[in-house]
């Protein structure tokens, strides 16, 4: 699934001392699953997720918010978050 040069550079983190990997910025639960999973394809490094929410007429609903942060508990990570971006942030 992964390219093989972004694996190539994920394997190679490993042996250079990373400690771990840390994806952030997500605003979609399916990408940031998706990452997880290409991580884990090539190392064995242990994986924190951050979920970003934009506070400016969100994606989803907030209770449909807090059904995807339970979801983001099911990706086994060492540490899961929540960002909430505003305006500017969001928009790029």
């Amino acid at each position: 699934m992964l390219g093989s040069l972004n694996g190539f550079i994920l394997a190679k983190w490993k042996f250079r001392g990373a400690d771990l990997i840390f994806l952030e910025t997500f605003f979609r639960f399916d990408e940031l699953a998706l990452a997880v999973r290409a991580v884990r394809e090539v190392c064995d490094l242990p994986v924190v997720g951050l979920l970003t929410f934009a506070t400016e007429r969100p994606p989803h609903p907030y209770e449909e918010q807090a059904k995807i942060v339970d979801e983001l508990a099911d990706l086994d990570l060492l540490a899961i978050g929540v960002e909430l971006a505003g305006r500017e942030t969001a928009a790029g």
